[in-house]
This record gives C-alpha cells, sequence and structure tokens, in this order.
C-alpha cells in the first residue's frame, strides 16, 4: 500500500556563501534523471513521479548536520538563501537557538522521488452465520486467571465474516495469535477485523 519511493544523495561540502550554484543544479538534475530513469524500467510515466529535494546543512565546526527542505525548479541564489533560512528556523525548532552571524555550510544534497500507488480495497471475507465450528482446529490446555482450561483452538484462514467466538478461545493466524479471555466474545467482520467486546 506504500507509495513506491527512491531516495539519491550527492555529498558537497560548500560554505554557502562561496557555493557553486550550477554544481548544485547538477546535482539535483543527475539525481532527477536517474530517478526517472528507474522509474521508466517498472513502466512508471515522468508525469507520475514527485520529486523533494532536501538538504543537510551544518554551522561550520559542528559536528551534526540538519535536514533542511529546498525548493524545486531551477536553483538560484534566492532559492539557496530561502534554504538558509529555513536551516537557521529548523535549528531552532530542533536546539531551541540558531546562530544567523555564524557561517553556514553545506554538505549533502538530497533526493527523494516517489510514485503514488493505485489506491486498492481489501477483498471482503465471504459471509456466513454465527457458528464458527467449522474453523474449529483442535483444543489445547492454557491457564486463565490462574486455572487450567480446555481451550478451544481456530484456525483463522477458515473463519468468516459474523462468526462470533466465546472466550476463552484463541485464534491462530500465518503471523499472529489472538487469545480471546473469558467474558468476552469475538466477531469477525468483513474485513476480516477480530472485534472483541465485553459480554
Amino acid at each position: 500500500a506504500m507509495d513506491i519511493g527512491r531516495n539519491y544523495a550527492r555529498s558537497y561540502i560548500s560554505r554557502a556563501d562561496s557555493i557553486d550554484i550550477e554544481r548544485v543544479q547538477r546535482l539535483y538534475q543527475g539525481m532527477e534523471d536517474e530517478a526517472l530513469a528507474a522509474f521508466r524500467s517498472m513502466q512508471v510515466a515522468a508525469a507520475d513521479v514527485d520529486f523533494s529535494r532536501t538538504a543537510e546543512m551544518r554551522y561550520v565546526g559542528q559536528f551534526h548536520e540538519v535536514e533542511v527542505q529546498v525548493v524545486g525548479g531551477k536553483v538560484s541564489r534566492e532559492v539557496l538563501d530561502e534554504t538558509l533560512q529555513s536551516f537557521h528556523r529548523k535549528h531552532t525548532e530542533l536546539y531551541t537557538f540558531s546562530m544567523p552571524w555564524k557561517e553556514v555550510e553545506f554538505s549533502t544534497f538530497r533526493l527523494r522521488a516517489t510514485v503514488r500507488r493505485a489506491r486498492f480495497q481489501l477483498q471482503p471475507l465471504a459471509p456466513a452465520t454465527e457458528d464458527a465450528s467449522p474453523a474449529l482446529k483442535r483444543y489445547r490446555s492454557c491457564r486463565f486467571n490462574g486455572s487450567e482450561t480446555n481451550t478451544r483452538v481456530y484456525d483463522g484462514d477458515k473463519l468468516r465474516a459474523k462468526n462470533r467466538i466465546e472466550g476463552p478461545a484463541i485464534i491462530e493466524e500465518t503471523t499472529t495469535t489472538v487469545v480471546i479471555p473469558r467474558s468476552f466474545v469475538c466477531e469477525v467482520d468483513r474485513a476480516k477485523n477480530y472485534i472483541l467486546r465485553r459480554s
């Protein structure tokens, strides 16, 4: 269900006041071209790819960077000046202070390319009755409230919508186990959710 994403990074350490703007433009353009080529191999049109640019920055002498959003489009002195102001603001948000009088340097330029996945719907379960006995696998001894109990165990793959199971019981799924305590009732809905309510 997640969007398809690719991350790219290019290192270029330079002070903000002497940075080569054309070089930054080439770095971002190169990453965008690489991303489009990768998505093209997955039959994704260029128009469906969204780009998000960031840059890692720090005050000269610092050992940690702050990642700041960079406006898309052609890189210009105005774009980098706005990025610089964003860095001061972000530094204040993260560390409660900024040092606008101190020199700042860029270290890494990053690009995230994403393609939105098509919306989908979960396949609903076939409806049945409240009777869950067709999914009963076996019985096993379990301890509830300090006492041994002969407990029904159900196969989650065989449960259907509207099935109703009174606790104590166990539902075994491939990746998890659901325990239904005493005094609870479990109902299965159309999306295969197990809804437990106190009986």
